[in-house]
């Protein structure tokens, strides 16, 4: 975990005065409205959050950074932490009811991953942060944005067609902070040779960049200021790229 992306974004930023929250407090009784606005957001791709946790090394890495850097906001990409469902639920099935927003302790890994998570927010460095999930149905994609308590959003949601449920595999999560935006993403890849050729492995990427697009000309409509953040897997370099051939 030695790549960390962090950056401070300047107080005057025109957004005007922070909205008070809509309701007396949120889903989990937070107290409505906010103190300040997020100014420093860090963002990382853990390729394995419950992994990344039981390896007490990374774990230290982690609070090492964070007792530094102080950010009010980390974006964490690549959870891999399965969501809540019913047991034996298939993958795919998106008939199934599920709690994209809780990890799956049906079983003894998720319980571990679950409990590691758990004793992370309860960890010093931690403990003044509340952590939003989005995740996937299985051990895959999914992503995580924990924020200080000094600076809760006033309104969080997990997709940008139209911003209602999570995206399927946990890729979008999106909070309001006065007229400020912050949308952290883990985008699709490009996917790799496929016997389809490349034009439906690029379907899927594609069809997440239009969305992305449209959404982002909608918060501009609406005069928003937006900040970006996560893994965009975009290379603007060609050793940078898994495939060069291949892409090209």
């Amino acid at each position: 975990m030695d790549n960390f992306v962090i950056r401070k974004r300047s107080s005057d930023h025109g957004g005007g005065q922070p909205s008070k929250r809509p309701r007396g407090a949120d889903e989990d009784g937070e107290p409505a409205g906010r103190r300040r606005e997020p100014l420093k957001l860090m963002s990382l791709n853990a390729n394995g959050l419950g992994v990344r946790l039981g390896i007490e090394t990374d774990k230290k890495e982690l609070c090492a950074v964070v007792d530094k850097e102080k950010p009010d906001i980390i974006a964490i990409q690549e959870v891999r932490l399965p969501c809540a469902g019913p047991k034996g639920a298939k993958r795919d099935d998106k008939t199934v009811k599920r709690t994209h927003s809780q990890v799956n302790t049906n079983d003894k890994k998720g319980q571990e991953e679950q409990q590691r998570l758990s004793l992370l927010m309860r960890n010093e460095t931690f403990k003044d942060y509340k952590v939003y999930l989005s995740l996937a149905t299985w051990r895959y994609a999914g992503s995580a944005v924990m924020v200080h308590k000094d600076c809760l959003p006033d309104t969080v949601y997990y997709n940008v067609v139209g911003e209602e449920g999570h995206h399927f595999d946990g890729r979008v999560i999106v909070m309001e902070f006065g007229n400020l935006t912050i949308v952290a993403t883990y985008a699709p890849n490009n996917g790799t040779p496929s016997k389809d050729g490349k034009e439906d492995s690029f379907a899927r990427r594609r069809k997440w960049d239009a969305e992305m697009k449209a959404f982002l000309v909608k918060m501009k409509a609406q005069g928003r200021d937006v900040v970006w953040l996560g893994d965009l897997n975009v290379a603007h370099r060609r050793p940078d790229v898994t495939d060069p051939d291949w892409f090209s």
